[in-house]
């Protein structure tokens, strides 16, 4: 059986492009029916090729833990959402609406060189939303000792969506929710008739719900062809159902502080530093049941056959919950025109690790 190296191989390759973290195949216990002199007589090869196809699907598959990747993945979702559901650059008169794409990527214990090496990536997250916000100025409402209701900007944001059907195989979704207010805590100033504007000291917080639910299910088969001598031939057959996928929930309350400058009346660069508390699940299903089965031909004395099945398992599931707390910096480049903005925001997690990005536009009055 010396051509199970090729299954084996085959197998590594389509559970690592699948899944990014290791976890033990197992192939079980077998049973030959048949011809009893055959079962006897490569008994012992049949043994210790199964165990040549365990050790090398193993060694073949990267090694990040399923722990490690489960709480990676809740962390990179927490960051996509940063950047789509607050304006930290716009000064707000009335209300604005817009919306927006976000991903997060924690690169694993490696840092910034993570990148190189997509295997030793332990999580991606992505998140849509829209926004609409609204100056609380436009309503009569009274101060409260120093706080002036004209300086506030209430935001809601809100998206459901399922993944795009770009294959059979493939389906997920993505949902989010939160309620954030925006205060200026020190006013903007201008100078030189406007064309350059500090945006002054904003104090943000509230609260955000996102989930990310994404399952692959494909079949794989393999079918070997072997010569165990000259008159005894194996013909070994592979099958297995793979699902691999995360579901996970994060809830974040964030307390950011931004500031920003305009210049040439369009260019706006912003930033900030957010403190997060969170909490949540991240549950990774990475499953792939299957069967391994051969059929041995003798054709001497007579021709006889013998049936070797060994079932086969795969699972590297694991669960874990986003950091309870993190420290992270943002900045931005807005392009704004009359009555509308185009945003980037790059996102950086110091406590975990994460980076993201975030891109989208909005109009405002």
């Amino acid at each position: 059986m010396r051509k199970v190296s090729s299954l084996a191989l085959g197998l590594a390759v389509l559970l690592s492009s699948g899944s990014l973290f290791a976890g033990p195949f197992k192939v079980g216990s077998y049973t030959c029916t048949g011809d009893t002199y055959l079962c006897s007589t490569f008994g012992s090869n049949i043994q210790e090729q199964l165990d040549t196809l365990e050790a090398e699907v193993n060694a073949n598959l990267p090694s990040v833990d399923a722990k490690r990747y489960a709480n990676g993945m809740a962390n990179s979702l927490l960051l996509s959402t940063k950047g789509l559901s607050v304006d930290y650059g716009s000064n707000i008169k009335l209300f604005v609406v817009g919306g927006g794409l976000g991903m997060g990527i924690d690169p694993g214990d490696k840092g910034l060189d993570g990148f190189s090496d997509p295997t030793g990536i332990s999580g991606i997250g992505a998140s849509v939303s829209g926004m609409v916000g609204m100056n609380l100025g436009l309503f009569p409402l009274p101060e409260f000792g120093p706080i002036d209701p004209k300086k506030a900007v209430i935001f809601a944001n809100f998206a459901a969506m399922d993944l795009p059907k770009v294959a059979d195989e493939l389906s997920g979704s993505f949902s989010t929710i939160g309620l954030h207010a925006r205060y200026k805590f020190v006013d903007n100033w201008s100078f030189l008739k406007g064309l350059v504007e500090w945006s002054g000291v904003d104090i943000t917080s509230g609260l955000n719900y996102s989930k990310m639910k994404v399952q692959l299910k494909f079949n794989f088969n393999e079918t070997i062809n072997e010569n165990l001598n000259p008159n005894t031939t194996m013909v070994a057959n592979y099958n297995a159902t793979a699902i691999l996928g995360p579901e996970i929930g994060v809830f974040n309350i964030p307390v950011e502080a931004s500031t920003g400058v305009r210049f040439l009346y369009i260019f706006r660069l912003y930033g900030g530093l957010g403190l997060d508390f969170n909490t949540g699940y991240s549950d990774i299903k990475a499953q792939a049941p299957g069967n391994l089965q051969a059929t041995i031909t003798s054709t001497i004395p007579a021709t006889t056959s013998a049936i070797v099945s060994a079932p086969t398992s795969l699972n590297l599931g694991g669960s874990s919950n986003p950091d309870v707390f993190g420290i992270r910096a943002f900045s931005g480049l807005q392009l704004d025109f009359a009555v509308m903005n185009i945003f980037f925001q790059f996102n950086n997690s110091f406590t975990a690790g994460t980076y993201g990005f975030s891109a989208g536009a909005r109009a405002f009055f």
